[in-house]
């Protein structure tokens, strides 16, 4: 089986505290609870995805450049384009 795990934003005022960290750990202890064999996320904040895969682990399935492949990019406010430049499917097996 399966679990989709999607964060989609940390208020300003709660950022840079591991909340995405912790909410993150906390998804996947309940995922292995469980019995879920594989964890899937998609992300497109370079700060979410560098944190999934060096904290957790989590490989990249694929990536998807947004400028590029992003209908609505041009509108993105300039303060998210230069940490918002990729999605990223990723995958974490849980039953090691």
């Amino acid at each position: 089986m399966v679990y989709s795990y999607n964060l989609r934003s940390v208020l300003n005022d709660y950022r840079r505290i591991g909340l995405n960290d912790y909410m993150t750990s906390e998804v996947l202890e309940e995922a292995r609870a469980r019995g879920y064999d594989l964890i899937a996320s998609v992300s497109t904040s370079s700060y979410t995805q560098r944190n999934k895969i060096q904290r957790h682990q989590f490989q990249v399935v694929c990536e998807i450049d947004l400028k590029d492949n992003y209908l609505n990019y041009i509108r993105m406010p300039e303060n998210k384009k230069a940490n918002h430049t990729k999605t990223c499917v990723l995958a974490l097996p849980l039953n090691s």
